[in-house]
């Protein structure tokens, strides 16, 4: 069994969230059906924009606390969650996104 540490992101409330889980996609649906106590706060929807698979709930938590403490992983994130809603907007010369924006570029699994 694999473990995922995953980081979502709600666009209405620029929040991230850091977490793990054995079931990636059961969980982001439970983030977005308000089935969670942090993110049940926020009633927008969460995005996928990141994940990592590891082999054991063990590394999965060690990575999961790793990035929480670290600072400027979350600096990371929000400029890089930035600059893709920048690529990913119509106004964006010569990128294609399928009438999605910025949704198409990032991760969905559901």
């Amino acid at each position: 069994m694999f473990y995922y540490v995953y980081i979502i992101y709600n666009i209405k409330y620029d929040k991230f969230y850091i977490g793990q889980t054995n079931n990636l996609k059961r969980r982001v649906i439970e983030h977005n059906l308000g089935k969670l106590n942090y993110t049940s706060k926020y009633q927008e929807k969460w995005i996928l924009v990141y994940k990592k698979r590891v082999s054991t709930r063990k590394e999965a938590i060690e990575y999961e606390n790793f990035l929480k403490k670290q600072k400027k992983i979350k600096i990371f994130i929000k400029n890089f969650a930035e600059t893709i809603f920048q690529l990913a907007s119509p106004e964006a010369s010569g990128l294609h996104t399928g009438g999605q924006g910025f949704k198409s570029c990032l991760v969905r699994i559901y």
